[in-house]
């Protein structure tokens, strides 16, 4: 009787400790623990600084706060072969699609860099040319220190690890921001079109 009883107890205590790691069995993972949060409680952008691909400094905050628009947000850096290639095509159909379907003021898309030392403003402008990213639709920019890069990637989720190799290992995906300058969604790369959808404030899958 005792044994069956501790193996209960045993039971009770990890399904407990489950549910609290996972908030209520609703998430698996860190990630996904993030995304849900977000999407609960949106957080504010750091107000960091950015190398724009004209040379120019601009805040973060500022370059998103735009009432009446909401912001699609992706992390890369210009030498990148794999995830980056991905990122970037689907950027360009996104921008086709902002085009096609009128949206243009309501969905914006920026792009930064998180390769500080590589990725100057020739580099990212010739990024744009190869990329045709619409200056009123499609931002290019890189963050303008170590320091401040690290701030910005902590805020949005981002994981960056030198690959020991002149590369990098990151994670991925499609940030949304709104008009106030706060995220509120984190959607999977596997997704451009919900990404859009969340951009245009509709119902979207993380």
């Amino acid at each position: 009787m005792r044994t069956a009883l501790a193996s209960l107890l045993v039971v009770c205590i990890a399904t407990g400790t489950l549910a609290w790691a996972t908030d209520g069995f609703r998430v698996l993972t860190s990630e996904q623990a993030r995304r849900l949060a977000v999407s609960e409680r949106p957080v504010a952008v750091p107000d960091v600084g950015l190398r724009m691909d004209n040379g120019a400094r601009q805040s973060l905050r500022d370059l998103l706060h735009d009432e009446g628009a909401r912001s699609i947000v992706g992390f890369f850096y210009s030498r990148c072969t794999s995830i980056c290639i991905t990122l970037g095509n689907d950027f360009r159909q996104l921008q086709q699609r902002i085009v096609d379907e009128g949206l243009e003021g309501r969905v914006k898309l920026l792009s930064i860099s998180f390769d500080t030392q590589a990725d100057t403003a020739a580099v990212l402008r010739d990024y744009r040319e190869r990329m045709r990213a619409r200056d009123n639709i499609w931002q290019i920019a890189a963050a303008q220190d170590g320091q401040e890069l690290a701030v910005l990637l902590e805020s949005f989720g981002v994981t960056v690890i030198d690959d020991g190799r002149g590369g990098f290992v990151h994670n991925s995906a499609y940030h949304i921001v709104n008009a106030r300058g706060e995220l509120e969604a984190i959607v999977d790369l596997a997704k451009p079109l919900a990404a859009l959808r969340a951009a245009r404030g509709r119902r979207h899958e993380a």
